[in-house]
């Protein structure tokens, strides 16, 4: 029997790491293999502007049997079947250093601690920072930032749960248009959309998720043009965002039919916590143009958090799968949820975890953070 206790903290803040809206937990619970800390919501949110403990609980979940999997159920306010669960993490890269691990122990190395996560909720997305292709005539630049994933990959991410993965980046076409039309091909093999790429410009690079009523929209742009390589309309490319279409940009979220619109920004300085002004004016362009959620990659850490017109940004999620990097902060990581109910944010939940020799391990003792 695991016992786990906890109260949740309420409160109104533009960072939500700044501490409020803070679930503190003691005990986990076993879920398949791992012991996951538990986030339970217990009573009701505080009212904007006012921070302090709101309810206390106790949740009791029996696990006799080594590796059961137990659900935990609020009897006062059950979950609704509308709810839609996505969950979104950081940078995916396959290669270099990953490489030697995978060699080593396997393709779905990297996922054995997390993929539980991911089987457990209806969408899961993540930015996949290499391409998956046989291509060997790589981009002109660095050796060492030219990055390839093996072809076995592809079925590894959806054997751990992922169902879409954001192209728009600055590493996609390290193997040309040729290495980026191969990742499309294999991974549509596997039935994992693709969002922010296409076999050509004119390709659509969006997705629909129609599911219990609620349509949700994922766009996704990079505002790094590729490294070593000569754009071509008519060759498979990905989506950029610059302040020359920027209005195009806004064009595109407004006119996209969804009734929940996420937008998944590649950006930002490297290895730098806070966001920059650009990065802020894009979201916040974003948000005016309808955009009900903004999520961002590339700085290899996390950011800090914001929330505009009460939509949330998340400016970076950090790495997810990758190597070791020197700088601080590259190693720590965290899975993104959110709970979506009649087109609306019911809670969005942050699983802390860190990259240990290529794999993710969530932090058993972490705080987790949310609003309900």
């Amino acid at each position: 029997m695991w016992k786990c206790k906890g109260f949740f903290a309420g409160g109104h803040t533009d960072r939500l790491r700044s501490g409020t809206f803070i679930k503190k937990l003691t005990g986990c619970v076993l879920v398949g293999s791992v012991l996951l800390p538990v986030a339970t919501a217990c009573g009701k949110s505080a009212h904007p502007g006012h921070l302090g403990l709101l309810d206390e609980c106790e949740v009791q979940v029996n696990s006799e049997s080594p590796g059961s999997t137990e659900t935990l159920v609020n009897t006062e306010n059950p979950a609704k079947q509308e709810e839609i669960v996505i969950s979104f993490v950081g940078d995916i890269m396959l290669s270099r250093g990953v490489q030697q691990y995978l060699d080593e122990n396997g393709y779905q190395y990297p996922y054995e601690e997390v993929k539980q996560i991911f089987e457990q909720d209806d969408f899961t997305i993540g930015n996949l920072e290499c391409p998956i292709t046989e291509y060997d005539f790589g981009a002109n630049k660095e050796k060492r930032f030219v990055f390839r994933g093996d072809i076995e990959n592809a079925k590894a991410l959806k054997n751990a749960g992922f169902d879409c993965l954001n192209l728009a980046n600055n590493h996609s076409m390290d193997y040309l248009s040729n290495g980026l039309g191969e990742t499309i091909e294999h991974l549509a093999g596997e039935d994992i959309i693709v969002v922010g790429a296409g076999m050509d410009a004119s390709s659509p690079t969006d997705y629909i998720l129609d599911k219990n009523g609620m349509r949700i929209g994922i766009m996704a742009f990079s505002v790094f043009p590729t490294e070593g390589f000569f754009y071509d309309a008519g060759e498979p490319t990905v989506s950029y965002v610059s302040d020359y279409n920027l209005e195009e940009i806004g064009e595109r979220i407004e006119a996209l039919d969804a009734t929940f619109k996420i937008v998944y920004f590649h950006w930002g300085a490297e290895y730098r916590p806070y966001h920059s002004e650009m990065q802020e004016k894009y979201a916040h362009f974003a948000i005016d143009s309808g955009a009900d959620f903004v999520v961002g990659a590339h700085p290899h850490v996390l950011q800090d958090v914001e929330y505009y017109k009460d939509k949330p940004i998340y400016y970076s999620l950090g790495n997810f799968v990758f190597d070791k990097q020197i700088q601080e902060g590259t190693d720590k990581t965290v899975i993104l949820q959110l709970h979506l109910e009649n087109n609306e944010i019911k809670n969005l939940v942050e699983l802390p975890a860190t990259i240990e020799r290529g794999r993710v391990r969530l932090q058993a003792d972490a705080e987790i953070s949310g609003i309900n």
